[in-house]
């Protein structure tokens, strides 16, 4: 009977265990179990089933990658300056640095020369660099360029207006007419520069008995404190908002007190309008440095860079945006005491005043600037 009864467990049990084996396991980690049934303290049966694990779950990242296109060229332009040291060289470093400070489409470099006058012959005289040149001219040399180079330095912005005459350690000579005869410092034989002085020494009557001493300032300042001449050439430099002593006429003054001379305002004009010049004839007011109890005139032309029409519009513009700005804030003073000329209500103007000088003698780039900024009479 025991024995039956024990066969009957056994039979109870592998079927049991049979049917688990062929169940359908479920999708989870692997499982181990064991399932025990005992008849007897002497009868022990085992079985083992293992469950296969779920696939692991699949991950996906994504990474966006966004590339920096590389920074456009700038145009590289060239700025002419006259002299190393003189302030129109000066003020010439400023703009350089001022246009390669704020500007994200031009660099610029300066090229000193031996003087103004060589600053726009050379781009003249080089049509291939013409594109990409900013020469220094002035109002009187303009003209220079234009009839003797064929070519026409066209107005971007103005940098000073210097007042030109002679001076003397003499007190006696209070005009040109008083001028004693022998040699006398004049400016460089340039036409028609020299031609608006000489028109005045002529009107004066003392034009046949000087011996004119042609040059820069250099030249002119020994002409007098070498004792060469009684009378000599030389400029205030520093003209707004107050005409101050130029480094050529301080030197001067080592030697001795130093006196103006009066031109007189219509020798002045008369003499500009036979050359086709605008009037220049500027008053030195009582209270500047040597002139005494009377206002006296001297030639004031204004200086200022240019570029020819072979320059692109919107280069220029550029130039001229980023020589408006720096006015604005009355940078080129840091540069030099004359750059306190260069601000809003002067940069934009020359002595071109009719509507014709100005489409004539003005760049178009430059124009459309000062137009859009609303400066009055352009």
């Amino acid at each position: 009977m025991k024995r039956k009864g024990l066969l009957v467990i056994c039979i109870v049990l592998a079927t049991a265990l049979l049917l688990g084996a062929c169940a359908k396991p479920a999708p989870a980690p692997t499982v181990t179990t064991t399932a025990t049934a005992t008849a007897t303290a002497t009868t022990t049966a085992t079985a083992t089933v293992t469950a296969t694990p779920a696939p692991a779950p699949t991950i996906t990242a994504t990474a966006t990658v966004t590339a920096t296109p590389a920074p456009k060229a700038k145009t590289k332009i060239t700025l002419y300056g006259g002299r190393p040291g003189d302030s129109f060289t000066v003020l010439t470093y400023a703009l350089a640095n001022f246009i390669n400070e704020a500007s994200d489409k031009l660099s610029a470099e300066v090229v000193a020369t031996s003087g103004v006058a060589d600053a726009t012959r050379i781009p003249a005289s080089k049509p291939e660099i013409r594109s990409y040149s900013v020469g220094l001219d002035s109002t009187v040399l303009s003209y220079t360029n234009a009839e003797q180079l064929k070519w026409r330095p066209l107005f971007i912005a103005r940098q000073s207006k210097p007042l030109q005459g002679f001076v003397t350690y003499d007190p006696n000579i209070k005009t040109v007419a008083d001028i004693p005869a022998g040699p006398t410092g004049v400016v460089r034989a340039v036409y028609p520069y020299w031609d608006v002085f000489k028109g005045v020494l002529e009107q004066a009557g003392v034009l046949d008995k000087i011996k004119p001493v042609h040059g820069g300032l250099d030249d002119n300042l020994k002409v007098l404190v070498d004792g060469t001449g009684k009378v000599t050439f030389s400029l205030f430099d520093v003209t707004y908002p107050k005409i101050l002593p130029s480094a050529y006429m301080q030197q001067m003054e080592i030697k001795g007190k130093l006196y103006a001379i009066d031109l007189g305002k219509d020798r002045i004009n008369s003499s500009a309008a036979k050359v086709n010049l605008p009037p220049f004839a500027t008053e030195l007011p009582v209270g500047t440095p040597y002139v005494g109890d009377k206002p006296i005139y001297w030639y004031g032309a204004s200086y200022y860079w240019v570029a020819g029409a072979e320059m692109p519009e919107d280069v220029v513009y550029e130039i001229a945006r980023i020589a408006y700005l720096y006015a604005e804030k009355k940078a080129f003073t840091n540069f030099h005491a004359g750059g306190s000329f260069i601000v809003p209500e002067n940069i934009g103007y020359a002595e071109w005043v009719t509507p014709e000088d100005i489409k004539l003698w003005y760049h178009p780039g430059a124009l459309k600037f000062y137009r859009e900024k609303g400066i009055k009479g352009l």
